[in-house]
């Protein structure tokens, strides 16, 4: 290790003579030299370390230069603050605490800092994994992160050989990243762009006089793009538009200003137009939670509601392929009208975008992520207290019906015969009656003692809002009484999500042949199977015949606990997660 050292030191000298003029190494001179050790980095972490080190602006002295050097290779070449970052993202990865990070949370963790996924993730493992145990240590991980980020580098080096050295328009740039794997929109690359003052105020002028963005003019060389990529992975893919109606749903409904939690996030996510089950919302966020507090700061949120537009995405993409089943690669009319429909959209909506010569899968999902972020869309939800416009349509059924003289309002008594039918478990309670005399003020705008139909949806949205409270109340409680891990729960939550795709409930004999099959139990010991879950479902209390998560948890403690299904199948050390997939057992 001396010798290394002192290697290094000669070497930093040598390199030093060369360059140096009075005595000093000039700040310019730098990048060359650094280039010749085989060190890049980014003209922003040379100007930090300068900063840091550099006591005159006539250059570096020679002990100057070297602490710079040892401050490189010991930050790899990093930001101070890109250091700590990717120290937090290695433990939020690392959720076994066990201080390696597999394949497949790598190729995670790199999904998580926006750079796009090809297949070097897995030579990079390969190639950092030093001990061959399969899992990357801290240091091995960022290593394995410089070395994405020199390759990176490499690769636009060779693209802009072929351009005379610098990117000079829009179209060249869009190629440039495409070839590297970014798939920015144009709004994006103009904010990231002006985010790092990388062009002029003419260039989103441009886009506002409708000059297509592959004319605008540039001029850029690999600093400059390696600044534009590390941009676009920073601001995951969302427009500064889009950020600033993040931080405005978390600030309504972050108490604190610093951290949400369910169910709070899930009317963030309703703000946002993300209309999500809380067991799909509780799934997202225990991805993201590193302390299992069930709190986000802003920075998970942005994480949150990137997963939601990748769920999003995903289930488009299903969408897409269900209807194209002939495998032509476009749609017909007929069935863009059913893939529309099949997401959920309104016909009113969705009917102007219908295209009789056929529609390819890109322009599909840029329709649909179209309608999702359509500004006026997200008005109608926030008018319509987040009910969809079938879910309007049911509620104005159900208030008609029960609207006898059909005067357009609710009088008190007919109001009591509506919510009995439809929160039949709710309104035979006596501690309900306080609660609905609660309700009715808050509902009533008037204060009249009747609600119109404006008036009702607001009363159920209230009820619902408090649903999902007591729902998250009851969660966490559950949790503590079962004595799950975290890990554990997100296991059996995963097992679970891979039956019930995008359903909320599973039917209980569903839920009992999942099981019985996973397993692969024999007929005498279904029946018990089928006698522990029934049990399970009776102690959560739910009153629901179908199967939501929560009471999965109880029956997955039971038969757990039981200890009856090592006697009654003592070599089954896995269940089959899907189509013949094996998994882990839940919970063990």
């Amino acid at each position: 290790m001396c010798e290394y050292e002192e290697e290094l030191k000669e070497d930093a000298f040598q390199h030093f003579q060369k360059y140096m003029a009075d005595g000093r190494l000039p700040f310019s001179s730098l990048p060359s030299i650094l280039k010749e050790m085989e060190l890049q980095p980014c003209r922003r972490v040379l100007t930090q370390l300068t900063e840091e080190v550099m006591g005159e602006p006539r250059g570096l002295t020679l002990p100057e230069f070297e602490r710079t050097l040892e401050l490189l290779r010991a930050r790899y070449c990093f930001l101070l603050e890109e250091l700590e970052h990717f120290k937090n993202v290695f433990q939020v990865f690392d959720r076994d605490c066990s201080g390696g990070m597999s394949l497949a949370e790598l190729s995670s963790a790199f999904a998580w800092l926006g750079f796009p996924i090809t297949g070097s993730v897995c030579r990079l493992h390969q190639q950092h994994d030093l001990d061959d145990k399969g899992a990357l240590t801290q240091t091995e991980f960022l290593r394995c992160l410089r070395s994405l980020y020199e390759e990176e580098a490499q690769e636009i080096s060779r693209r802009l050989a072929r351009k005379g050295g610098r990117c000079r328009n829009g179209l060249q740039l869009e190629e440039l990243l495409r070839a590297l794997g970014y798939t920015a929109t144009v709004d994006i690359l103009v904010d990231a762009l002006q985010a790092q003052h990388l062009c002029k105020g003419y260039v989103r002028n441009s886009q506002l006089l409708g000059m297509p963005f592959a004319q605008v003019e540039f001029n850029l060389g690999l600093d400059e793009l390696r600044e534009l990529t590390c941009s676009i992975r920073e601001r995951d893919s969302f427009t500064d538009e889009e950020m600033e109606e993040m931080k405005v749903a978390f600030a309504l409904q972050s108490k604190s200003q610093a951290e949400i939690a369910t169910p709070a996030l899930q009317k963030a996510l309703r703000w946002l137009g993300h209309l999500y089950h809380f067991d799909r919302v509780q799934h997202l966020v225990q991805e993201l939670d590193l302390d299992g507090d069930g709190l986000l700061d802003f920075t998970l949120f942005v994480k949150l509601l990137r997963k939601c537009r990748d769920q999003d995405r995903q289930k488009a993409t299903e969408a897409f392929f269900e209807f194209d089943s002939l495998d032509l690669g476009f749609l017909d009319e007929d069935h863009q009208f059913d893939a529309f429909q099949r997401l959920g959209f309104d016909e009113d909506v969705f009917r102007p975008e219908l295209r009789p010569e056929g529609l390819r899968l890109q322009q599909f999902l840029k329709i649909v992520q179209r309608f999702k972020s359509d500004p006026t869309r997200l008005r109608a939800l926030r008018d319509q207290d987040f009910f969809e416009a079938h879910e309007l349509a049911e509620l104005r059924r159900h208030f008609q019906r029960f609207d006898k003289d059909a005067s357009g309002e609710l009088k008190e008594h007919e109001l009591v015969d509506l919510l009995e039918a439809l929160f039949p478990r709710h309104a035979h309670l006596r501690e309900f009656r306080p609660f609905f005399r609660e309700l009715l003020h808050f509902a009533d705008v008037n204060q009249n003692e009747r609600l119109d139909f404006r008036e009702f949806v607001r009363l159920i949205r209230k009820i619902r809002d408090q649903e999902e409270e007591f729902h998250f109340e009851l969660y966490t409680a559950s949790l503590e009484e079962l004595a799950f891990s975290k890990k554990e729960v997100g296991e059996i939550r995963q097992f679970f999500l891979t039956v019930a795709g995008h359903r909320e409930r599973l039917p209980f004999e569903e839920v009992t042949e999942m099981l019985a099959g996973s397993f692969k139990l024999k007929e005498p010991d279904k029946q018990r199977l089928l006698m522990l879950c029934r049990s399970a479902l009776e102690t959560s209390g739910d009153g629901d015949e179908d199967i939501n998560f929560l009471t999965f948890l109880h029956i997955m403690r039971k038969v757990l606990d039981s200890g009856w299904l090592d006697r009654a199948n003592p070599a089954t050390d896995a269940v089959v997660a899907s189509e013949g997939e094996v998994a882990p057992v839940p919970g063990t």
